[in-house]
């Protein structure tokens, strides 16, 4: 059977029209209208879930008869929808048409629409409700966090007065005791707590400070009594910067205390640097006015009689060591002179002129034996190597003077020899004479040119060996 629908139903023949396309083929304008189409479905398929998102297109204004549409919202037994607050498209928002009046007398009033948010989206407007807090609910919540964080400063209130009472008792205790670790304990303790307000540490820390300055520089005195200056010393600093951390107000025997001990440091360290400078360790007694100098700059009370003295032991012990460091100033530039290191031994002499020394004469000296090139020039021009030999270059002005003079004679007689054969020459009456006192001149006058020669380039090598030799004279000493 199916061969013979086969047979009976043949495949029908392709055919085209006369632009060579088929009849069922889809031309430009199907295309066109191909994508019409989808863009239309893509936008229904949008406003279909735009309104699946619970945002409901806008209803039409109602007719002025006041009569209202017919769908679902008018059913009686449908639920009453929700009034859409937004007014139509071509009504201001404040007007209201006479029919929704009419409905409104009889219906209870709208509730008041919540504010939104309006984005564009593609194509189309999307609206989004924002929550929003009314006044009483934000009042409330303000006066929740009010009260909550009063109760939070009540209870740190609260902890700061317990722990404030918890340490005052040993604060008390210490204050007049000699017990050092246990007193800088506590006070390392309140200086890290974190329950207490600075005001509360400053008071707690301030009866501690004070008995720690005192231990501290009675400390001081006694090391420096028993010759210890470097304990003293180290005491003394941090009773200083003990001090310093107490702040204003410190008791009067505190002060005086600090001042006391610095001012029997410096004493004992300006004794120390006199007694290693007499002993001709200078290095130490440096070291130690140095020392005297720095607690000298920390003193608390610069007014004092101590510290008036101690100023002017500083000052005496200053003044030697100036001295000292002044001879040896002067013994270097006298050791560098001897070496000829003129350009050393000047800046020492400078060095000791600045310092209050009356060293002119040998800097003028040291200067005066600064060369001239022109001179010395002059010198060797004149005769060959006597600018080396004035400045005790005796191989170099020997080696130039012997060898221009041997070369200069040799030339001229050399010269004079070739004059007197060719005198000969054309005195004789053999020819064989002739020519073998013919053949005997020119050697002699090549000689001579030579020789001459020779002389002309040693004496201009002289000439410039004394320029450049007064050069790097200057140049390596007074540069």
């Amino acid at each position: 059977m199916l061969r013979a629908v086969a047979h009976t139903n043949p495949l029908p023949i392709a055919r085209v029209d006369r632009r060579g396309r088929r009849p069922g083929s889809v031309g430009p304008w199907g295309i066109i209208g191909l994508l019409l189409g989808l863009s239309l479905a893509q936008a229904t398929l949008g406003q279909v879930a735009h309104a699946q998102e619970g945002e409901r297109p806008l209803m039409p204004a109602p007719p002025p008869g006041g009569s209202e549409p017919v769908g679902p919202a008018s059913s009686p037994k449908a639920p009453p929808a929700a009034t859409d607050s937004r007014p139509a498209p071509s009504q201001p928002r404040d007007t209201v048409p006479s029919g929704a009046r009419d409905s409104a007398n009889q219906a209870p009033a709208p509730r008041k629409a919540e504010p939104t948010e309006t984005r564009p989206t593609g194509s189309r407007v999307q609206s989004r409700k924002q929550p929003t807090q009314s006044g009483p609910r934000q009042a409330q919540a303000d006066a929740e966090f009010n009260r909550w964080r009063k109760a939070q400063e009540r209870l740190a209130q609260q902890q700061r007065t317990a722990e404030y009472r918890r340490l005052l008792p040993q604060v008390q205790s210490l204050a007049g005791s000699n017990d050092r670790p246990a007193i800088e304990r506590l006070v390392s303790e309140i200086t890290g707590s974190a329950i207490l307000d600075p005001v509360s540490k400053r008071e707690l820390n301030a009866p501690l400070r004070d008995r720690l300055v005192l231990l501290l520089c009675g400390e001081a005195v006694t090391a420096l009594a028993a010759g210890q200056t470097t304990a003293g010393r180290m005491r003394i600093i941090a009773a200083t910067n003990a001090y310093g951390m107490r702040g204003e107000g410190a008791p009067g025997n505190v002060v005086g205390a600090i001042a006391q001990a610095q001012a029997k440091y410096v004493d004992a360290a300006v004794g120390l640097s006199e007694k290693a400078a007499l002993a001709g360790k200078y290095d130490a007694a440096i070291a130690h006015a140095d020392r005297a100098r720095t607690m000298l700059a920390l003193l608390v009370r610069s007014d004092s009689p101590e510290a008036e003295l101690a100023k002017r032991r500083v000052a005496e012990v200053d003044r030697m060591l100036v001295a000292h460091e002044v001879g040896k100033t002067l013994s270097k530039a006298k050791r560098a002179e001897a070496r000829n290191q003129l350009r050393l031994a000047l800046f020492h002499y400078r060095e000791a002129q600045r310092a209050g020394m009356d060293t002119q004469q040998a800097i003028d000296r040291l200067v005066s034996q600064k060369r001239s090139p022109g001179l010395e020039m002059a010198l060797s021009g004149i005769v060959p190597g006597l600018s080396q030999l004035t400045h005790n270059r005796l191989l170099a002005g020997s080696a130039f003077l012997l060898a221009t003079g041997a070369s200069a004679v040799g030339g001229v007689l050399l010269n004079a020899s070739a004059e007197e054969r060719y005198d000969e020459y054309l005195g004789a009456t053999d020819p064989e004479r002739a020519v073998e006192l013919y053949d005997g001149i020119w050697p002699r006058e090549a000689g001579a040119y030579a020789l001459i020669g020779t002389a002309v380039v040693l004496h201009i090598w002289n000439i410039i060996d004394a320029y450049s030799d007064a050069t790097h004279h200057n140049r390596m000493h007074f540069q």
